[in-house]
């Protein structure tokens, strides 16, 4: 529509004479390719139309969308220089450091949270922005915001706090309901979980004062999958997430549209729905990802799509490699070092998963340290979680197995992430309890106590299934079954292993159920052994 439009533009007329019209026709073509994933199109009208000398207030829609096309090819660094150098020469404003020391983000977060105590019971009372320079300048620190947060950049937390004052001194535009979601996440990053679910509450206020089409699926996909979930259940997180997807595609914004799909397929995985319910799911919205051009998001939705996959029994050989219908794990790997992707850190944590899941506990203590912190790969992201179990797990899974110097260290490693868990439990992350539990227990039977293992590992099985952690109780079922073994117990490892087996079977995990059922063969046809 709009190319046809273009094109009946006369020949030989002056720019001047139709130029808000070609601006306008030229923008919005240029929105249309980058909505259909085509950039090469998007570029070649941008291309055109910013070469005719522009003002600073006409090139301002159309960089926003070049802004969109870097940030969701992943070029985090690029969409970074490129609003630093609008925030400067398009609106004026004194441009960020490229990198942020400690001091300097812990001395910005007290000087905000003084800012929004003092301010958020007025929150209403905020006038609307009316400057448009200052408006777009917001837009920029959204940009950057985002691109910081994924690109790793130590100065991401400086950005945040930046447009929540800005908020609170200039006043509101659709832009501070963003900043207050991912101040929100902030918060949630240093264990301020109730600090960052009031944040949360006060963004909700923002969504139904200032009804920001464009970005409440952005800010819908950041309090569902960045904040809320630390403080209430994850199953219960996914509606809202879908309902954010269909904002997103509606308004044009399918960048969040598909960072709302991703979280809605971790989150089906972390929560135990049935693996064929999450693969029927996965892999369509994988080919969206990839139809629309959006390599963020789908280099994030591979892995866990072949992970399922894989644990459907549907992987050739090793079901510990994210090799298979969905990806490459060697492919994919390499692309994500070569662009310096969150996705490798992704990659990386469900190895380490899988390999504890299938009883490789060598190989998973051969990735303890070799990935990014969750808490600095993705703040607030689910994974963050579900990784520091693992990492537990197999650091007092060594310990149990290896000698008194050896036994020290992996204790002692493990008893980091234990501390960890601990202080998301404490600060009232319901998701991870159980989780908690399993990491008790097992650092318990490293220990040679007995009995305080015995009670964490029943507290780990019935918390799991009482949310429906369905996955999680098979897990630790087979481990409460190993050590009864270890305790040459037959009777109540068997019994167990037999209860681990029938959950992963109503998992659908086809894979786990043929590796207890031929390594454990034995054990379940014999009481006796």
């Amino acid at each position: 529509y709009f190319s046809r439009g273009i094109a009946l533009i006369e020949y030989g007329v002056e720019f001047d004479d139709t130029r808000q019209l070609q601006i306008d026709l030229y923008g919005q073509c240029a929105q249309g390719h980058f909505c259909r994933g085509d950039h090469d199109g998007m570029e070649e009208c941008l291309d055109y139309i910013l070469s005719k000398g522009l003002t600073n207030e006409e090139k301002r829609g159309l960089l926003q969308t070049r802004m969109s096309s870097l940030f969701s090819r992943a070029k985090f660094t690029e969409c970074w220089d490129l609003c630093q150098e609008m925030l400067s020469d398009v609106v004026g404003y004194k441009a960020f450091p490229d990198t942020a020391s400690q001091l300097q983000i812990v001395a910005s977060l007290i000087k905000t949270k003084r800012r929004v105590k003092n301010n958020c019971h007025g929150i209403d009372d905020i006038p609307l922005l009316a400057d448009e320079g200052r408006i777009f300048a917001y837009v920029l620190l959204e940009f950057m915001i985002a691109s910081s947060y994924l690109g790793g950049m130590s100065v991401m937390p400086l950005v945040v706090f930046r447009e929540v004052r800005w908020t609170l001194k200039h006043g509101l535009c659709d832009d501070s309901a963003f900043a207050f979601a991912m101040y929100a996440s902030v918060l949630i990053a240093v264990n301020d979980l109730k600090g960052g679910a009031d944040c949360g509450q006060i963004c909700e206020k923002l969504l139904e004062k200032l009804k920001p089409e464009r970005l409440i699926c952005r800010v819908r996909y950041v309090l569902e999958g960045l904040v809320y979930h630390w403080t209430s259940p994850l199953a219960n997180r996914i509606k809202p997430l879908m309902d954010g997807y269909t904002a997103g595609m509606k308004s044009g914004d399918v960048e969040s549209a598909m960072w709302s799909l991703l979280h809605v397929v971790a989150f089906s995985w972390f929560s135990g729905k049935k693996l064929s319910d999450v693969k029927s799911f996965a892999l369509p919205v994988c080919k969206q990802m990839k139809d629309l051009g959006q390599t963020v998001s789908l280099f994030l939705a591979l892995p866990f799509a072949q992970l399922v996959s894989n644990l459907l029994g549907e992987a050739s050989d090793d079901p510990t490699i994210l090799t298979g219908e969905v990806m490459t794990e060697e492919e994919l790997t390499k692309t994500a070092t070569e662009m310096n992707h969150v996705a490798l850190t992704a990659i990386q944590t469900i190895q380490l998963e899988l390999k504890y899941f299938f009883q490789d506990l060598e190989g998973a203590a051969g990735l303890i340290g070799k990935f990014a912190p969750g808490e600095k790969a993705y703040p607030g992201f689910f994974q963050t979680v579900r990784t520091c179990m693992f990492e537990g797990l197999t650091c007092f899974g060594m310990a149990s197995r290896t000698s008194s110097s050896e036994k020290k260290k992996w204790q002692k490693e493990g008893s980091v992430h234990l501390k960890k868990l601990n202080s998301w439990v404490r600060a009232g992350n319901v998701n991870a309890v159980h989780y908690l539990n399993l990491v008790e227990a097992e650092a318990a039977f490293s220990k040679g106590k007995v009995d305080r293992a015995k009670m964490m590992y029943g507290e780990s099985i019935s918390v799991a299934k009482r949310n429906g952690f369905i996955q999680d109780a098979a897990l630790a079922h087979e481990h409460a079954s190993l050590f009864f073994l270890t305790e040459k117990d037959n009777s109540w490892a068997k019994y167990h292993m037999e209860k681990s087996i029938e959950l992963y079977r109503d998992w659908e995990c086809e894979a786990k159920v043929k590796h207890l059922s031929d390594k454990y063969k034995n054990l379940l046809e014999n009481v006796d052994m």
